[in-house]
This record gives C-alpha cells, structure tokens and sequence, in this order.
C-alpha cells in the first residue's frame, strides 16, 4: 500500500499514462489544475481512489480517460472535485468503483461498463444546482449490468434509479441522464 502514484500539478505539459497497473494504492493518479491528459489502458485494482481530479481546469483543458479498468475500489472511486470541462470517460470497466462528483463536475461519460456490487455507481455531491435546471451528467450509452438495466427498462429515463444519487436523491444536487442506456454490453472496454 503508497498514498499517491502519479501527481499531476499546474504547469504541467500535457500527460499520457498508458499502460500502468496501480494496486492497492491510496490515490492512483492525482491531478491538480493539471493542463491537458490521457490515461489509457491501465488497470487500478484495490485503490482507495483510482483516479481523483481537483480544482478548477481551464475551458482549454481536457482529460480524456479511455479503456482503462477499475476494480473494487474501497472508497471515492474516481473522483472529480471542482469544474472541470472537456472530461471523456469512455470504453472503461467500472467493476465495483464508481464516481463521485463534487462541485459541478459534471463529465462525459458513455460506452463503458458500470457494475456495481450494490453501492452507488454515480454520487453527486455540493452540485447546488438550481432545481428548475440542475447541472447534467451526460451518462447515456453505457452498459450498467443486467439488473440496473431492467430497473432502468421498468422506470424510464427520468426516475430515482437504486444505484444514483444524485437530483432524484437531493434537489440540490445535480441530474444523471442515463438515457440511452445499453442493453448489451459494450464490446472492446477495458485495457
């Protein structure tokens, strides 16, 4: 067990991670008003919080978080404190992690596998959205298992789903449109 793998700070050039195994970690990428990054392939297995993004990015900044796999996280999951605008999460395997969203974070987030072993797979937190038009996480097309999807089949694309907490939860926060949800899996997720 290390506390942070990869920190990333302000002043950065741009980041590629491809590739990386991180286990057991606290953190294992750690960005902090980082300019632009890539993280591609890699695997975080165990990690108390796979991936945590903080503070504000420039609208010039962007992230993109593709085919990577997260396994059992213990806790934040991957985590976005703050806005940060031009963020893709896409053709990953979430696989008992989910995301935790604070302060308007609010990412692009479709094509991946979202399973859950109970617990959240979206929680937003500090949105303080406006009830009439709260913040939107665009989570459509994306594969949540087989019992979220027929939760999601049974109730529609504007309900309280068991595994997101977020405007349906709180009015405060923000809204997670899942529309669009998948049926079947994604084909060619992961590393």
């Amino acid at each position: 067990n290390c506390g942070d793998a990869i920190t990333i700070q302000a002043g950065a050039d741009p980041v590629t991670v491809n590739g990386t195994s991180f286990e057991k970690v606290s953190r294992g990428l750690f960005l902090f008003n980082a300019s632009d990054a890539s993280f591609q392939h890699n695997r975080f297995h165990q990690a108390k919080t796979p991936v945590y993004v903080t503070s504000s990015w420039s609208d010039s900044s962007s992230l993109l978080f593709s085919h990577n796999e997260l396994v059992d996280s213990d806790s934040d999951g991957w985590r976005c404190d703050g806005p940060a605008p031009n963020m893709e999460v896409s053709y990953n395997v979430f696989d008992g992690t989910g995301f935790f969203l604070l302060s308007k974070c609010a990412p692009y987030v479709h094509h991946n596998h979202l399973i859950t072993n109970g617990d959240p797979v979206f929680q937003l937190h500090d949105f303080n959205s406006d009830p009439t038009n709260p913040v939107e996480i665009d989570a459509g097309q994306n594969w949540w298992g087989q019992e979220v999807t027929q939760e999601m089949e049974d109730k529609g694309p504007d309900a309280n789903i068991s595994v997101i907490d977020d405007f349906y939860d709180n009015f405060a926060e923000g809204r997670v449109n899942y529309e669009g949800w998948l049926t079947e899996p994604v084909p060619d997720v992961g590393p």
